[in-house]
């Protein structure tokens, strides 16, 4: 205590105190679920950002076609044609398109294993080989050889879906089979369906 021109004079000490930040340490499972958060805000933004795409999407194109007209199938060189239809795909746009063709053969019921093609398709004609993907080869069975064997289909039913992209404009597809090889029995196919859908998603 000091005096001061008579008057008592105290001193005040000010003191200044440094607030240290504490760092909690994270286990691996808060780290973990950081993580998440993260992610599911990612997934969020990249959801608003697709909606807008989805929203304006056109809409499918879809057509068909179907048959109880009876067509034989005699070469081994040559598609027979079973079924066709168009799809037209809206000016400017490229669409996905998905054919898919249903038929009833008849088993020709001889004492061998015969084979034939079958196919689903936007191509004919010579422009569609064998060995394309959307080709199929099947088999028709036999007779029992065996007395009292009943067991062979006298009808069988073959189908066959073919993918189709970068498609625009009207495009033709096409229901087709051919014998596998020559020498075989004529085939009957009995009747016939297919369905186009096409997409530009």
């Amino acid at each position: 205590m000091l005096s001061l021109n008579g008057f008592p004079t105290s001193t005040h000490e000010e003191k200044s105190f440094t607030l240290s930040t504490l760092q909690p340490t994270l286990t691996t499972k808060e780290n973990s679920m950081k993580r998440m958060n993260r992610m599911y805000k990612a997934v969020l933004a990249l959801s608003l950002v697709m909606l807008p795409s989805a929203a304006m999407a056109l809409d499918a194109v879809m057509t068909g076609n179907k048959t109880t007209n009876d067509i034989v199938v005699s070469s081994s060189t040559q598609w027979t044609n079973l079924l066709s239809t168009y799809a037209t795909i809206p000016p400017g746009q490229v669409f996905k398109c998905a054919v898919t063709c249903s038929s009833t053969v008849n088993n020709p019921l001889v004492n061998t294993y015969n084979q034939y093609y079958y196919a689903a398709s936007n191509l004919t004609g010579a422009s569609l080989s064998t060995q394309d993907g959307c080709v199929r080869k099947f088999t028709t069975p036999r007779p029992g050889t065996q007395p009292g064997d009943t067991g062979t289909p006298t009808k069988m039913s073959i189908s066959d879906t073919c993918y189709v992209p970068n498609v625009s404009g009207t495009k033709g597809f096409f229901c087709q089979a051919r014998k596998y090889v020559s020498g075989i029995p004529n085939l009957v196919i009995e009747d016939s369906s297919m369905h186009v859908v096409c997409t530009d998603y």
